[in-house]
């Protein structure tokens, strides 16, 4: 069939096609002659058909396909499109996102990404924007932040999509800040409400996890919910079955690091065991046992581990320490290790004999952790080069506060934490600490 014949078609304003249904005229008089000469007869605005032209015989008349066909139909998808003559919103909406707190460069990239942007009533939008904020505790910065990384947010209605969705993760057994949480890393919601449930009995009964370690694992990783269940993570967990590992180890593995389900298995896993293995001379066993004591660093990629091996050896360890010790850091930026390490040697004034001995150190959050406790120690007027690394990044806190019988923690810590990380190393450094 001609595809300009099957779109009068589906607009019925063919000959022979019922004209009981009112439609706007798609074509005013030029195009329809114009389309007329080309399908062999005529079309006008009107909604009766209009006599064949001379020039070519008649068309058949196209009958109306009957409901009961077998043949199958596809799935009506709904594409937002400005009407001809209906009104653009775009600008106006624009404005709204400006004053929440959207950047100019940020407006642009939405006009060009969203194509709701244009038919959403400003009022419509403005309602959406409210009730994230009344409903899921958003503030109106985190609010533009799920637009900016998702700008087809706006294709959700409140009432059709977004409200029945919180219901749905609340009767699951989420609260209002798990669901913030996961909008807020990741907006793409799913598009059966109803996989929620699907998903959190399937992770229960195949990994045997219970469901608060479900709904922590969903929460941690919410682009799991986008996933074919069985596809994706039915697959993964079959290939890691492989490695000889139970259901409890695995629900374990993606417990800690959800970021590895539905990766490239061969990829990902499976190089580097084999890497592992030739690499330290570990046979397949103990190179699995890496794996389940620590799979967070298998996200990373295998030249980073190279890159990484690289740098441990020219620091003086030996292959076997960093096989036992280091594999945890093997997916870390060497570039921030080394600023660690000077930081230790050059401030802390600690030795590299004793950095090396706990690696740990590396791992510890620097400008959150580090810095902030040991320029809190100076402002205390207490000698911080004294304290062990081990106390310094090892305890909670709560803990390592009151080992040094700290107080007003918490004022220094609201001054301390809007800062900008270049700033709190200068303060640390040249011993000022004080915000």
């Amino acid at each position: 069939m001609h595809p300009l014949r099957a779109l009068l078609r589906t607009a019925h304003l063919h000959d022979g096609f019922p004209t009981s249904v009112t439609r706007q005229p798609l074509f005013g008089a030029q195009e329809g002659a114009w389309l007329g000469r080309i399908l062999g007869h005529g079309l006008t605005t009107e909604s009766t058909p209009s006599p064949p032209l001379e020039s070519a015989p008649p068309s058949p008349p196209m009958t109306n396909p009957s409901p009961a066909s077998d043949a199958p139909q596809k799935p009506v998808r709904r594409v937002w499109q400005k009407r001809k003559n209906g009104k653009d919103y775009t600008i106006a909406n624009l404005e709204l996102l400006s004053r929440w707190g959207m950047s100019a460069e940020n407006q642009l990239r939405m006009k060009d990404k969203s194509a709701r942007l244009p038919t959403l009533s400003t009022d419509h939008l403005q309602g959406k924007l409210k009730w994230m904020v009344a409903e899921l505790g958003f503030t109106e910065a985190e609010v533009v932040r799920v637009l900016q990384s998702s700008p087809n947010f706006l294709n959700h209605s409140v009432g059709g999509k977004l409200a029945p969705l919180k219901s749905i993760f609340l009767d699951t057994g989420f609260n209002n800040q798990d669901v913030k949480g996961m909008i807020l890393r990741h907006p793409r919601v799913p598009r059966d409400a109803n996989k929620i449930h699907l998903m959190c009995d399937f992770l229960e009964t195949e990994l045997q996890l219970p469901k608060t370690d479900t709904l922590a694992m969903l929460v941690k990783h919410p682009r799991l919910l986008t996933y074919s269940i069985a596809g994706n993570i039915g697959m993964t967990i079959g290939r890691f079955k492989t490695l000889g590992l139970s259901s409890e180890e695995i629900g374990s593995i993606f417990l800690r690091t959800p970021g590895l389900i539905g990766r490239d298995f061969a990829k990902v896993i499976k190089s580097k065991l084999t890497w592992l293995e030739a690499e330290f001379g570990l046979d397949a066993e103990g190179a699995v046992e890496r794996f389940k004591a620590d799979p967070q660093p298998f996200v990373a990629s295998l030249d980073t581990w190279k890159k990484n091996v690289e740098y441990f050896v020219s620091m003086g360890l030996a292959k076997d320490t960093i096989a036992k010790e280091w594999l945890c850091l093997f997916g870390w930026r060497t570039d921030g290790m080394e600023e660690m390490k000077k930081f230790a040697m050059e401030t802390l004034k600690k030795s590299e004999e004793e950095i090396l001995e706990y690696p740990t150190y590396f791992k510890t959050p620097f400008a959150r952790v580090i810095l902030f406790r040991v320029a809190f120690l100076g402002s205390k007027g207490e000698d911080f080069t004294k304290v062990s690394l081990q106390d310094l990044c090892g305890s909670v806190p709560k803990e390592f506060f009151e080992k040094f019988s700290m107080t007003d923690v918490d004022a220094f810590e609201e001054k301390w934490l809007p800062m900008e990380r270049d700033r709190k190393i200068e303060l640390v450094r040249t011993g000022t600490f004080s915000p």
